[in-house]
């Protein structure tokens, strides 16, 4: 069959890629309230270029959406989201072990620092290496490993503050502050694998649409910038009593 191409106007442009501008402008709005408004300046730094790399690795998967199929911009395109991926995951998880404050791991062992950023894309690299050689191989080998980590990354931030929780005493105000990123963890992972990944591997078809997942995802980064506002969290437990109660309700 002949090959035909169909221009984009304005209008059929944005409609097909408004959603990944919606999430990187809402990314990027939870990001500057954190930096403008959280009296922990540092960690709120952290927040703010992780989610800056959140989305730059939403921005860079427009090309695929746009129906760009030339190679070179699908390469770039590919190479860009990995390597947006790598410093935003990296920075979440700096961001992380230093919050809260009062379990900061950072500063005694700051020696983490260099395994947070380096040690992920530099084993990736070497077992890319070890299974292509020196070749043109080595590329497509990068790109079935590049998101290698992303799964020690997610499962190790969600431990570090279920250990944070466990060790701090009762009274401390730094408890009430895990408590919603734990609560979101559910929300934002618990759709995407009860819902959408394990539906997909055994019945072939999901139960809920992927934008809804990324939908879900938001649970997160809001969790942590109300943890981040109000630094003293008081009625916790009630807000978040009443926050699985309307979740359910929705259900």
């Amino acid at each position: 069959l002949p090959l035909k191409t169909i221009p984009y106007t304005p209008a059929s442009l944005l409609k097909i890629i408004w959603p990944h501008l919606l999430l990187i402008l809402v990314l990027l709005m939870l990001g500057i309230i954190a930096l403008r408004r959280s009296p922990l300046r540092k960690v709120a730094l952290l927040f703010f270029v992780s989610l800056c790399g959140f989305s730059s690795a939403i921005a860079f998967t427009l090309a695929s959406n746009m129906g760009l199929m030339a190679p070179p911009v699908q390469s770039l395109s590919f190479f860009g989201v990995m390597i947006s991926n790598w410093l935003s995951f990296s920075a979440f998880l700096h961001f992380v072990f230093r919050f809260p404050t009062e379990r900061d791991l950072i500063k005694p062992h700051p020696r983490l620092l260099p395994l947070f950023y380096f040690a992920p894309p530099a084993v990736i690299l070497l077992i890319a290496v070890a299974f292509s050689g020196v070749s043109w191989d080595f590329w497509g080998w990068l790109q079935r490993f590049r998101n290698l980590f992303l799964p020690l990354f997610i499962f190790g931030i969600f431990f570090k503050h279920l250990v944070d929780y466990i060790k701090l005493p009762a009274p401390e105000p730094a408890r009430n502050q895990i408590k919603l990123p734990l609560l979101a963890f559910w929300l934002s992972f618990g759709p995407y694998l009860f819902l959408y990944l394990i539906p997909n591997l055994i019945f072939n078809q999901p139960v809920i649409y992927f934008r809804t997942v990324i939908l879900a995802f938001l649970a997160l980064p809001v969790a942590y910038l109300i943890a981040l506002l109000r630094y003293r969290l008081f009625d916790i437990d009630k807000m978040l009593s009443k926050i699985i109660a309307y979740v359910v309700i929705i259900i």
